[in-house]
């Protein structure tokens, strides 16, 4: 008898920090007969041209698109509309463009900030990369502090998301040091006001389902952007 083929799960993200969260994911939260394949889009701008070259990909069980719900998603250029401007521009409706989304709520830094302490030593008050990154460094203190000129006073946090930086964050995961399971204890307990005041925070049931092996859950996200039937692989929807 011929082995049924995993059940195969692309994902489309953002950029660099979303490419090494699911590299934590995939090592940590995945059964057997599920299979993540993660393309990273280099940019927001980016993604809707991917999804498109995807979308007939006969091999490709369930195809979503990752970005983050940034602070401006209530206007029309912020990259939070754009990416969603595109992908309506490929699936033809508001619909099946919400079920080809994981919209990230906290971001995806903040995600990674989860699975390192208790929730109330994590600020989540903020998007902003350059508060958060102070919090990165609590915990990645090798990461340091750049000085530039013109005065020493003139300090950043060193955290940019440079590939070494993300390497090491990822072998946290894998070696102990923090745990992934903190994410889902900490992501129970985030204020229901942040879901509130933003779209987005999709990427929680996404997790679950993940971790479970909810092929259901996955298979009603296809029929949705489908908007027909559950059939292997993505139709081409009418523009």
């Amino acid at each position: 008898m011929k082995e049924k083929a995993p059940y195969h799960i692309q994902l489309i993200m953002e950029g660099d920090e979303e490419e090494a969260f699911f590299e934590i994911v995939r090592q940590h939260g995945i059964p057997s007969f599920i299979t993540l394949s993660l393309k990273n889009a280099g940019g927001f701008g980016n993604i809707g041209a991917l999804y498109q070259g995807y979308v007939n990909d006969e091999q490709i069980d369930c195809l979503l698109a990752v970005y983050d719900v940034d602070y401006r998603y209530e206007d029309p250029l912020s990259p939070y509309r754009q990416v969603q401007q595109k992908l309506l521009k490929v699936l033809g409706s508001d619909k099946a463009v919400q079920a080809a989304s994981l919209c990230t709520n906290p971001n995806i830094l903040q995600m990674i900030l989860l699975g390192c302490d208790h929730l109330e030593n994590v600020s989540l008050q903020t998007t902003a990369k350059r508060e958060n990154s102070r919090i990165v460094e609590k915990y990645w203190p090798d990461f340091g502090i750049k000085d530039f000129k013109p005065s020493p006073s003139h300090q950043r946090p060193s955290y940019d998301a440079s590939s070494w930086q993300l390497e090491e964050i990822i072998d946290s995961f894998a070696n102990g040091k923090f745990d992934y399971q903190n994410i889902f204890t900490n992501g129970k307990n985030l204020p229901k006001a942040l879901s509130l005041r933003s779209p987005g925070s999709t990427l929680f049931p996404f997790l679950i389902a993940l971790e479970k092996g909810d092929l259901d859950y996955f298979r009603k996200r296809v029929k949705e952007i489908n908007g027909e039937n559950d059939s292997r692989g993505l139709s081409q929807p009418s523009c």
